[in-house]
C-alpha cells in the first residue's frame, strides 16, 4: 500500500572531508589539519573521515574572536 504523504526531510549529521570544508569554508586540506591537531573531533569509519555537524558548529563558535582595541 502506498502512502500519500509527501517525503520528511531529513538533515544530515555526519559529513565527510570535502563536504565538511565546504559547509566551514575551508580547504579539504585545511579540515585534514584541524583534524590532524586534534582541534575538531571526527569519525573514522573504514579509513574515511567524517565530521558531525554539531562539532563542526561548536569549533566555528569557539573560534570566533571580536575585534578590540
Amino acid at each position: 500500500m502506498k502512502s500519500n504523504r509527501p517525503p520528511v526531510a531529513v538533515q544530515r549529521r555526519l559529513y565527510p572531508i570535502k563536504e565538511a570544508a565546504v559547509y566551514m569554508g575551508f580547504s579539504p586540506w585545511t579540515v585534514r589539519g584541524l583534524i590532524w591537531k586534534g582541534e575538531i573531533s571526527h569519525i573514522n569509519v573504514a579509513g574515511k573521515y567524517f565530521l558531525d555537524i554539531t562539532d563542526m558548529d561548536r569549533w566555528i563558535e569557539n573560534n570566533k574572536t571580536k575585534f578590540t582595541f
